[in-house]
């Protein structure tokens, strides 16, 4: 049996899934999660569209190669209405999504609060770690290690708790 094949047991996904670039490597190699992924990790994918590093934490359309969850195929990225070069009558111009890069410093003696306003969604990255608010109330954390540490006391609370 190859790392392709379906494991037993293991269920197949037909149809396209919404899924998130967690990571595009300096060779090309991408990796994205999904709703049903077998792994507790980003998962490598190819791709029929090209990706960078832009498209980190970007939603895609997955395809599965033969149904296959180990074999995640994107065939594009999802655009939001309004979208910067989502309109047809553009020409086909390819326009850049990425923001400008922004430096934020804030002086230690003044007590100053630095306020960062997304109308849909906030999202922080830097490399395969990336922290996203959402209008929804919901902060996700993703990376390849997370830690939290604490002087004092360290609560988890909520409605519910669900651990692995």
């Amino acid at each position: 049996m190859t790392q392709n094949d379906i494991k037993i047991g293991q269920a197949k996904l037909d149809g396209v899934v919404i899924g998130m670039v967690m990571d595009v490597a300096k060779d090309g190699t991408i990796a994205v999660v999904f709703p049903g992924n077998p792994q507790e990790q980003a998962i490598p994918a190819r791709a029929t569209v090209p990706l960078s590093i832009r498209d980190i934490g970007a939603e895609v359309a997955l395809i599965f190669e033969q149904g296959n969850p180990m074999s995640p195929i994107v065939v594009g990225r999802l655009l939001r209405p309004g979208d910067p070069g989502d309109d047809p009558d553009d020409g086909g111009t390819q326009v850049d999504l990425a923001p400008a890069p922004m430096t934020v410093t804030v002086d230690d003696d003044a007590e100053q609060v630095v306020d960062i306003v997304g109308k849909e969604q906030v999202v922080i990255r830097c490399g395969r770690a990336s922290i996203t608010l959402t209008r929804a109330g919901k902060i996700l954390l993703r990376g390849a290690y997370i830690s939290s540490r604490s002087s004092g006391a360290n609560r988890i609370k909520g409605g519910s708790i669900h651990l692995n």
